[in-house]
């Protein structure tokens, strides 16, 4: 992919929407999806592992998500273009937690 959008031939299209995450330029949130769908291709993690994660293993950082379920050290799109982050912080909602916001622990927004 990554080849193909540096030569040109992605037909009018952005990456993100080619990875099934939306438009140029669109925020793609969890909208709607089950838990069996798949959010991180590379590990197949789905909505539900990210959401057992928060709510059985107590993960409330993008760095704990990883380290607990591999989502996001593949190539990463599901985190940078992909819905991760808005399932991490709706799971979080849910349990009566606050989202984590900061790339990581030495980096805090």
């Amino acid at each position: 992919l990554l080849s193909a959008a540096k030569r040109g031939h992605l037909n009018g299209k952005s990456p993100a929407e080619l990875m099934g995450f939306g438009g140029a330029g669109e925020k793609k949130t969890d909208g709607g999806l089950d838990d069996a769908d798949v959010v991180c291709t590379c590990f197949g993690i789905t909505k539900g592992d990210i959401d057992s994660a928060v709510k059985d293993k107590g993960v409330s950082t993008l760095e704990q998500l990883k380290k607990t379920t591999k989502c996001g050290t593949g190539c990463g799109g599901c985190i940078v273009t992909g819905p991760v982050k808005k399932i991490l912080a709706d799971a979080l909602k849910k349990m009566g937690k606050d989202a984590f916001s900061g790339i990581c622990s030495h980096f805090p927004l």
